[in-house]
């Protein structure tokens, strides 16, 4: 298309996924250049206990969010309303941390199904090249996979392993010397 330029498609744990899946949609374009995967396992080789987080888990994500570094889950609530008190006791409305589990839970749902979507099948065509910039507690979160499955459904990947964790890498000067 005239006056578009060359671009790269990156991503984030889910968002590294959702940008795997738009490369492969784009597979022969010659405006898109590259990939870059930052700290995600493929999908197909998402560890089974990634796929099943439910409430507990929802806690563990959010509420690091608010500040509270030690939270548990008092007896006789569930972990939504353990939630919304300890998000309204923050200065967060009821109604927006109720938002955040919802788009929590449609982000496992759609996870799910991309995992599900490469699990049993490796597409026709490769992508042919991505970068993959990863943890060490990613690498050592699920079963020893090389390059974290991502060898399966590309080509040729060139790694690099960033200190800190799932949350502080997005930050790390790895990532953000490949962004630029």
């Amino acid at each position: 298309a005239e006056g578009l330029s060359e671009f790269d498609l990156a991503g984030w744990s889910f968002g590294a996924i959702v940008a795997f899946d738009m490369a492969q949609a784009l597979a022969g374009n010659t405006l898109f250049k590259e990939l870059i995967l930052i700290d995600a396992f493929a999908p197909g080789a998402v560890p089974d206990q990634i796929l099943t987080y439910g409430e507990q888990e929802i806690l563990n994500e959010i509420s690091p969010l608010l500040d509270e570094a030690q939270f548990m889950l008092e007896e006789g609530g569930s972990a939504v309303e353990q939630l919304c008190r300890l998000g309204m006791s923050k200065g967060v409305s009821r109604e927006e941390i109720e938002r955040i589990i919802d788009v929590f839970n449609h982000h496992m749902i759609a996870y799910r199904k991309l995992d599900q979507k490469y699990r049993d099948a490796v597409p026709d065509s490769k992508v042919s090249q991505a970068t993959l910039i990863y943890t060490r507690e990613t690498q050592n979160y699920g079963p020893e996979q090389e390059l974290l499955g991502w060898g399966r459904l590309v080509e040729d990947v060139h790694q690099t392993i960033s200190e800190g964790t799932h949350r502080e890498m997005i930050a790390s000067s790895e990532v953000i010397d490949q962004l630029r």
